[in-house]
């Protein structure tokens, strides 16, 4: 049974983890690698920030924390891992399961660059990985 308790603190914490990594991390490092970013988010190709709907990209982490925190307790994966292995595995899982297909189907439908699709791969790769460590050590 899952404790719903753990799932909402553990998935809070796992999200402000991401969130940090994203935006203080990784949107510079990412500007540096690919320059041309920064103009194309300030493109008519997405809503401006004064949109009501944009706030959902500050809430985004901390949702995506509480459904890895989640799925993590439901299926308990990797049980003869030790939790690194076992969050880094279980991160890299989720990632290639729920990120790789709606990238190649952005990459597909949308006026967008192939820097931003990559840029967005490797953000929720780095971000699901460090959140499954964050999970699989709290969720014992």
């Amino acid at each position: 049974m899952v404790d719903c308790k753990k799932v909402i603190w553990v998935g809070l914490l796992a999200g402000l983890v991401m969130a940090l990594v994203s935006w203080v991390v990784l949107m510079p490092l990412f500007n540096m690698i690919f320059p041309d970013l920064m103009a194309e988010y300030e493109s008519s190709v997405f809503r401006p920030w004064d949109d009501p709907l944009m706030s959902y990209v500050f809430v985004h982490p901390f949702i995506m924390g509480m459904i890895l925190a989640y799925v993590f307790q439901e299926f308990k994966p990797y049980p003869k891992k030790k939790f690194i292995g076992r969050g880094l595995h279980y991160g890299f899982m989720f990632w290639l399961l729920v990120t790789v297909p709606g990238m190649l189907m952005s990459l597909s439908s949308f006026a967008i660059s192939t820097d931003m699709v990559v840029s967005w791969s490797l953000d929720a790769l780095i971000d699901f990985m460090i959140a499954g460590v964050i999970i699989a050590k709290l969720s014992k």
